[in-house]
């Protein structure tokens, strides 16, 4: 992990400095070894045999992974990274940097692995801080949680991105993304930041949802950028009976 970081020092759209790898060190330090300490003594209490070592490997990864989550959400807690552009050599890039570094080392491997049910992987992103209604379960990627507010019972579909982030050469900001209840995000959309998305409204499958859009309610959006291609009609919403699509 030192030695990615050496070589992400480098290549960072933005140069991650030491004091940021310095202090995401410290947190990475205290995760990692308090897994480790904790799945061991914990270990000590299991019957010994052929399986106890797996046993203990699997508690270490899962302590590390709870520590980590834990640490990272007291970091943002007392240090927040607010939406808007990010000036280079500030507090705010400071902190971006060291969030960046915990999703880079301990979440996105996780995200991206599918290692995780989707019911599972939907309590990982609430602990992240996404806010998460009753009945979504996201299939697809949600990064920078913290920014991410996603409503009742919509549906996401695979493959399916919310990037709160805006990575323009040196440019660099966080706007956060809403979707209202019974969306769906149809498999491969993705959708940039600061974009609004109504109640009952569809995003097809792979449509780009383009940074500061809104899409009001009942409309359904197509294409890459995405525009309005159609409608649902509200008597027919999702979550009433006799659910249906009406296109133009």
């Amino acid at each position: 992990a030192f030695c990615f970081l050496l070589l992400l020092k480098g290549i960072c759209m933005r140069t991650v400095r030491w004091p940021e790898i310095v202090c995401f060190l410290f947190f990475a330090f205290f995760a990692i070894g308090g897994g480790a300490f904790l799945a061991w003594k914990i270990g000590t209490f299991l019957p010994s045999g052929s399986v106890m070592g797996v046993a203990v490997f699997f508690l270490w990864i899962f302590i590390t992974q709870a520590l980590a989550i834990t640490l990272y959400r007291l970091f943002m807690h007392f240090m927040p990274l607010p939406p808007g552009y990010i000036e280079e050599r500030s507090r705010e890039e400071f902190i971006y940097h060291v969030h960046l570094l915990f999703f880079l080392i301990f979440f996105q491997p996780i995200m991206r692995s599918n290692i995780l049910p989707v019911p599972m992987m939907t309590l990982f992103y609430k602990l992240l801080g996404a806010k998460i209604g009753k009945g979504t379960y996201p299939a697809g990627l949600v990064f920078d949680p913290l920014f991410i507010t996603l409503g009742q019972d919509v549906t996401m579909g695979h493959g399916s991105g919310v990037v709160p982030h805006q990575i323009e050469g040196k440019l660099l900001s966080h706007e956060p993304i809403e979707v209202g209840d019974y969306a769906t995000l149809g498999g491969y959309a993705i959708i940039f930041q600061g974009v609004k998305i109504g109640k009952n409204a569809i995003v097809a499958a792979g449509a780009v949802v383009a940074k500061g859009s809104v899409i009001p309610d009942n409309e359904i959006w197509g294409g890459a950028p995405a525009r309005r291609i159609g409608y649902v009609k509200p008597e027919w919403r999702r979550g009433e009976e006799n659910s249906a699509l009406v296109e133009t």
